[in-house]
This record gives structure tokens, sequence and C-alpha cells, in this order.
């Protein structure tokens, strides 16, 4: 699935997750926020068990990299955003 990710591409994500997180508004000054990626991916096609597996890596890797060992509820809403 993400074969062709580029090194930009993924620093993008970085730049998104860490704005999540409260960090710097990079990703909204450089890439236009939130609405704007999901603008931007609207055409991609994911099947329904390839985006219920993102969300689950995206919440097992939150939780992993957390200091508590938790993940907050509402970067679960953020990243599922079919269910919001």
């Amino acid at each position: 699935m993400f074969a062709s990710f580029t090194n930009e591409h993924a620093k993008n994500v970085a730049i998104w997750l860490a704005e999540v997180f409260g960090s710097p508004k990079q990703c909204s000054e450089e890439q236009g926020g939130h609405r704007t990626i999901l603008e931007k991916h609207r055409g991609v096609r994911l099947t329904q068990p390839q985006k219920e597996r993102w969300v689950q890596l995206m919440l097992e890797t939150a939780r992993e990299t957390s200091p508590t060992r938790s993940c907050p509820a509402a970067f679960a809403e953020y990243i599922d955003w079919d269910r919001v």
C-alpha cells in the first residue's frame, strides 16, 4: 500500500502527527491544516479493511510511543475520521 511513500510524504505525516499532539502549527502553515489534508486524500481508495488496519496501526503506535502507554481519545477520533 505504501510502497511508493516518499521521504517527503513520510516527513509530512510526521509533521501532521506532531501538530496533532500539540507541536507548533507547521502542518497547518505548510499544508493547509486538517481539512486540506482530508481533501488531498479524498480520492485515495482504501478498502474498509485497509482503513481499519491503518487506524489500528496508528493507535498501536501511539500507545507504544506514549509516555503513559495510552492513546488519547481525541487522537483516536481524529485519525478515524469516518466515525466522527
